[in-house]
């Protein structure tokens, strides 16, 4: 029997459960697919019409959320095969543009961990390529390769931006590798179980008893010295040490995923702190997070459907039901704009990306479950 058997089986993820107020789990059809009928509206052809892709602010900007959307045609499942189909072969046409043209090992170019990790993460979910052979590419040992001794997946050649994102998804792919790649490669074990750790030791701990088990997106942290104030104020220096749902909710699939018993502790920690910030409404019942995510409010906290849906994914590996969440998303589909779910709010203009994490939330599933763990 699995350690995440006994944590169930010793009615730890069922307290949980009674703890978030939340009912059983149900599937949104049509929310899910009119948000995603959305989201293939907002594709760009490219001059031969095929392959398709998600526009952004950047080259590097365009593969990264054509990533997103393609995780999310996944999600919405077989009708929107196409889609999910031409918005990888985009990503896999521009790759150099998200990961530079040279391994991890020769490169002398900037290089994110965090891209690397994603790029893993969306080859592991399509499932047609080996992520140890993109185009030539070994996208796992590149991420051995950026890790540091002390478990941290670090970028390489300019300032160090790695985050709990980076981390989180590194840890899924790395998972996710050991359990589908044909050839994993040696040290694979390792890697994961100290990327783990590492993760572990940037939780929220001994500092306020109500922020314990939460995360901070940035990385190399001490872990008593976490706030629960905006992490970019209109006054004064940015904040680091802010706690953030977005970054928990995604920490809690990775630790799931690696399914260590510290890590399945870690990973309840943190969804205790997740339930405890919750925002609730009994009639009708919903269930919804809040961000700093309006850049001309920065001091306030907003509704956010990239909260709300992070979060759904960080409950669908520790187990615990988020119907009330699902209902919350699909309201917002239904006022959004052509049913494209907001960047920030409950209600207001469709957003890319917002949508694109929306409907993983609004099918509950999760990263890990994508790449087929």
């Amino acid at each position: 029997m699995s350690t995440l058997q006994l944590l169930r089986r010793g009615g730890l993820l069922a307290l949980l459960t009674a703890l978030l107020l939340t009912a059983a789990p149900a599937a949104n059809a049509t929310p899910g697919t009119d948000a995603t009928d959305w989201l293939v509206s907002q594709l760009e052809p490219t001059p031969s019409s095929d392959p398709a892709y998600c526009d952004s602010y950047s080259p590097a900007g365009i593969v990264g959320q054509s990533i997103d959307c393609m995780l999310a045609f996944k999600a919405a499942g077989a009708a929107y095969n196409d889609e999910r189909d031409a918005t990888y072969a985009y990503v896999i046409a521009n790759m150099d543009d998200f990961v530079g043209d040279d391994p991890c090992s020769t490169t002398s170019d900037p290089l994110s961990a965090a891209a690397v990790a994603k790029l893993a993460l969306g080859v592991l979910a399509r499932g047609v390529d080996q992520p140890t052979n993109v185009c030539g590419r070994n996208l796992i040992t590149d991420l051995q390769c950026l890790q540091a001794g002390s478990g941290r997946f670090s970028d390489k050649n300019q300032t160090d931006f790695s985050n709990v994102f980076g981390q989180s998804l590194a840890i899924v792919a790395l998972k996710a590798c050991q359990a589908n790649c044909s050839s994993p490669p040696a040290g694979l074990a390792t890697t994961i179980t100290n990327g783990a750790a590492y993760l572990r030791g940037q939780q929220c701990a001994g500092g306020p008893m109500a922020l314990n088990g939460a995360f901070r997106s940035p990385l190399g942290l001490t872990a008593n010295q976490c706030n629960n104030t905006s992490p970019f104020p209109s006054s004064g220096p940015a904040n680091p040490n802010a706690v953030d749902v977005d970054s928990t909710g995604l920490a809690i699939g990775a630790l799931y995923a690696e399914a260590s018993f510290a890590s399945q502790l870690s990973g309840f920690a943190a969804g205790v702190w997740l339930g405890s910030v919750a925002q609730t409404s009994s009639s009708p019942s919903r269930l919804w997070w809040r961000n700093y995510c309006d850049f001309g409010d920065p001091d306030s906290l907003y509704p956010s459907v990239n909260s709300t849906a992070l979060a759904i994914m960080g409950y669908v590996e520790a187990g615990i039901t988020f119907t009330a969440a699902q209902s919350w998303l699909a309201d917002a589909v239904a006022s959004g704009s052509n049913r494209g779910l907001p960047a920030c709010g409950a209600t207001g203009n469709g957003d890319v990306l917002s949508t694109a994490q929306g409907i993983m939330g609004l099918y509950g599933v999760s990263y890990a479950q994508l790449a087929g763990i």
